[in-house]
């Protein structure tokens, strides 16, 4: 049940939800939606530095532009200098041909063209709870104009206290849909009388996937790498995953927007992993 990455391979499978997935997530749906430069405020810690390291490798990979990246100590008076240096970054939403210094003969910067100058269009921000809502609002609090700028987050974000906060209004982040794990969590309530935690979840599909592979017609090959990353995945309590023979899982992940009359999923998690054509 580790999310780190580190830990799998050699027979050892994960069965979690590393961060690395949901960042490749809410990356992927971002830039499908015409975002490409973005910037990250992210805590100086070891899951910091993980989701930096994922975020720059993704965006890198997928063609998009990482303008400004800070560090920040866990603590709210500490939050303001990393804050104000990253919103220095953030551009007014201004077409090429109406800035200042424009010369249609010029090459341009392609990123101009779009309007967004050098700036940022998304900002990720790998935090949560009550951290997060002391930080979100330092960005408009610094001149960031967040009706234009979209804040991008991590399944941690999934939490009704968040809805009432302005600044995380319309921001995206990935996590399991809310649609499949109910049904769960109905059970889990009606069994125990309290909302499953997270290892519940992990527990169940653990459990479950045994039992599957146990089922298999040949005993020898029941538990084999073949058997065990099956390509087509599982449907488990929190949706759809699959197991890598380099021991990583890969998660079906839905997408979810923060609005003030609640969390709502914007583009829900996959059912299958064939690809969609």
């Amino acid at each position: 049940f580790s999310s780190d990455v580190a830990s799998a391979g050699d027979g050892v499978y994960l069965l979690s939800f590393p961060p690395e997935i949901e960042i490749a997530r809410v990356t992927d749906y971002a830039m499908t939606h015409g975002y490409s430069r973005f910037g990250l405020l992210a805590p100086a810690t070891d899951y910091g530095e993980r989701v930096a390291s994922a975020f720059s490798q993704d965006v890198f990979e997928r063609g998009g532009v990482l303008v400004h990246e800070e560090r920040y100590e866990q603590d709210p008076s500490a939050m303001l200098a990393p804050a104000k240096r990253l919103a220095q970054y953030a551009q007014d939403l201004v077409p090429a041909k109406l800035r200042k210094g424009y010369d249609p003969k010029k090459p341009q910067d392609p990123a101009a063209d779009s309007g967004y100058g050098g700036g940022y269009q998304a900002v990720l921000i790998p935090e949560q709870g009550t951290l997060l809502r002391a930080l979100a609002p330092l960005l408009p609090y610094y001149n960031v104009d967040i009706s234009q700028i979209k804040l991008l987050g991590v399944a941690a974000w999934d939490n009704p206290r968040l809805t009432r906060e302005p600044a995380l209004r319309g921001g995206w982040f990935a996590g399991p849909d809310p649609a499949i794990t109910k049904p769960f969590e109905d059970r889990f309530a009606a069994a125990f009388g309290a909302k499953p935690p997270r290892l519940a979840a992990l527990s169940y599909d653990a459990t479950l996937l045994a039992a599957h592979l146990a089922q298999g017609q040949r005993r020898r090959d029941r538990f084999s790498v073949d058997a065990i990353t099956d390509p087509n995945g599982y449907l488990g309590a929190d949706g759809l995953f699959r197991l890598k023979k380099d021991g990583s899982v890969e998660r079906g992940l839905a997408i979810l927007e923060i609005e003030p009359g609640g969390i709502q999923v914007v583009d829900p998690a996959p059912r299958s992993f064939a690809p969609s054509f």
